[in-house]
């Protein structure tokens, strides 16, 4: 019985890695649909260019020049976004969320993403537990061990 267990698991652990990405990434392993990491620090995202790529941890980056690019090369910890690039706000649930590249906020340095669409608009919800008294460094905490717990 073991044996059969583990030939299923074999068979189907291709299946499970596929169905929950660590990285929010689309089907050609694209992260932020092509946005430039290095443009959020300067609180203006930019779409990146394909002859300016680079493949980080599994997820292919566009930046909008060489001078981005390299400057993503020597320091990707930085620039990578937080979460592996899913919702913010979700992940105070614990939950992968898909998110608008465009909504965004740097929080100590590091490039947080939120959802924006049919359901809302999660940065203005972040936003507005900070203004409620919530601590943004709490909430920071909470998303970092609620998404540690997922890649485990």
């Amino acid at each position: 019985m073991k044996k059969v267990n583990a030939f299923v698991l074999l068979i189907l652990m291709p299946f499970i890695l596929f169905a929950t990405p660590r990285l929010n990434v689309d089907k050609d392993g694209l992260a932020l649909e092509g946005y430039d990491p290095i443009s959020y620090f300067n609180n203006q995202p930019v779409k990146g260019k394909s002859e300016f790529k680079l493949v980080h941890q599994g997820a292919t980056f566009y930046f909008h020049n060489s001078t981005n690019l390299e400057t993503f090369k020597n320091s990707p910890s930085t620039y990578t976004p937080a979460l592996g690039g899913w919702c913010a706000f979700a992940m105070l649930d614990g939950k992968k969320v898909e998110v608008n590249p465009k909504s965004f906020k740097i929080i100590d340095k590091q490039l947080y993403l939120f959802y924006d669409g049919l359901w809302g608009d999660t940065l203005k919800q972040w936003n507005k537990k900070i203004s409620a008294g919530k601590n943004e460094a709490d909430l920071v905490k909470i998303v970092q061990s609620n998404w540690s717990k997922l890649i485990e």
